[in-house]
């Protein structure tokens, strides 16, 4: 079926309709809502080009690999965010221009480099060795070539050494890296960049903001630039029960627009750089739904609902170990049960890991077919789930038909087997 018009917004949570989808595709699955995808580009982009016009996005390939989403984002005329060769490669493959990439990441060889600039992306530097590749690449290639700087923020303090990103453009060895670049025949040194996203709150954005002006102004005399980014690490839209977790306030999108967005327009009024913004989380997070099933309840000093997906689908690894996010959820309840325990409950995954645990502490009846969904999902999860014990569940949506598309199938006992080889080659 084609992949037009797909929406999971109007597929109702109801239990018959979220087990005839468990029949034909297995007891877990990602429900993908691509058009409320469009909606959350639309707002986020809407909201600062109120504010400063000059704005467009970066869609950070590491937050979600979709190709659906990509396709849709680059349609809509966002860069692609690669962080890596291979996502640099995967944005190829996919059609996206050379000229539509920003190239960021800690790691890039020789290589690399030479592919970024024959294709015509802009490429961040990470550090004053990588400035000394670019140097080497753009002598190599003979071509002209746009490159920007990650700028590494804050002083470190006493017991702190700072992000181990980017070049501290307040060092004099700093300083030398963009002196290699201006010295450089093939090189033009075209922005700025950074990325931080410990705290997500609308003023630390807008104190991100005025740094970067001041660099511009004071270690490149206010030379013109092409663009100005800010990378990402904005906060999605959620629940309140979501946001009363996170350790530092939530914002809107409009809130961000009007930090970031007033400091550019003071700055540079209508005619500055371009500013650029790399919104992964904001734009992805909501836009999925993990949908799973109870496959057997016990009790060993607390109620436990065993499902048949795993925190790994619903979580970055960093928040598992640090137990600090309680996903909120929803039970569809099976209507041929009677009525189960109300807890509370910890529904826990089907791992052999016991920090596997999915949510805590419900309070209201669990049992056997029941399902649990778990919204805002769609960062980090699809790109970091292994096949680990029961294999990676599909992403899915539905049409306004009624029909449902396979974004990305569910992986299979013969795909992993198919992906090792043995020592005379054969799989």
């Amino acid at each position: 079926m084609s992949t037009e018009g797909l929406v999971t917004g109007t597929v109702p949570h109801t239990w018959e309709r979220l087990d005839s989808l468990a029949e034909r595709f297995g007891p877990t699955f990602y429900l993908a809502d691509v058009e409320h995808f469009e909606e959350n580009c639309r707002r986020f982009l809407g909201a600062f080009r109120a504010v400063y016009p000059r704005t467009n996005i970066g869609y950070s390939y590491k937050t979600n690999y979709l190709p659906h989403l990509i396709r849709r984002a680059h349609a809509l005329g966002a860069y692609s965010e690669v962080v890596s060769r291979f996502e640099f490669d995967i944005a190829r493959e996919l059609g996206i221009p050379g000229t539509r990439i920003i190239f960021n990441g800690p790691l890039k060889r020789v290589d690399d480099l030479l592919e970024a600039f024959s294709a015509g992306a802009l490429v961040n530097a990470d550090s004053i060795p990588e400035v000394d590749l670019m140097v080497e690449a753009s002598s190599r290639s003979g071509r002209p070539a746009q490159v920007g700087v990650r700028c590494r923020l804050g002083a470190p303090g006493p017991q702190e050494p700072g992000s181990r990103f980017g070049i501290d453009l307040a060092d004099p060895a700093g300083v030398e890296a963009i002196r290699a670049i201006d010295a450089a025949p093939n090189l033009r040194l075209a922005g700025l960049h950074c990325h931080q996203s410990a705290d997500r709150s609308a003023e630390t954005y807008r104190s991100r903001t005025e740094t970067m002006i001041g660099l511009h102004h004071d270690v490149l005399g206010g030379r013109p630039l092409d663009y100005i980014d800010l990378g990402g690490g904005f906060a999605s839209t959620m629940s309140p029960e979501l946001a009363r977790q996170l350790e530092s306030p939530s914002a809107s999108f409009e809130d961000y627009a009007a930090a970031v967005g007033s400091e550019m327009r003071d700055a540079y009024g209508g005619g500055g750089p371009e500013l650029l913004l790399e919104p992964g989380m904001a734009l992805l997070a909501d836009t999925m739904t993990l949908v799973t099933r109870v496959e057997t309840v016990k009790t060993q000093g607390r109620d436990l609902a065993v499902v048949d997906g795993s925190g790994f689908n619903i979580q970055p690894p960093w928040n598992l170990l640090r137990r600090n996010i309680n996903l909120p959820i929803r039970v569809v309840v099976d209507p041929r049960r009677a009525s189960a325990s109300t807890g509370p409950w910890d529904v826990v995954g089907h791992t052999c890991v016991e920090k596997d645990v999915l949510h805590e502490g419900h309070a209201g009846p669990v049992g056997i077919g029941d399902y649990i969904v778990f919204d805002n999902v769609g960062a980090y999860t699809n790109v970091l789930n292994a096949p680990f014990i029961r294999g990676t569940p599909p992403i899915l949506a539905a049409a306004e038909d009624g029909s449902t598309a396979v974004l990305r199938p569910r992986s299979t006992a013969a795909d992993l087997v198919a992906s090792y080889l043995t020592p005379d080659g054969a799989a």
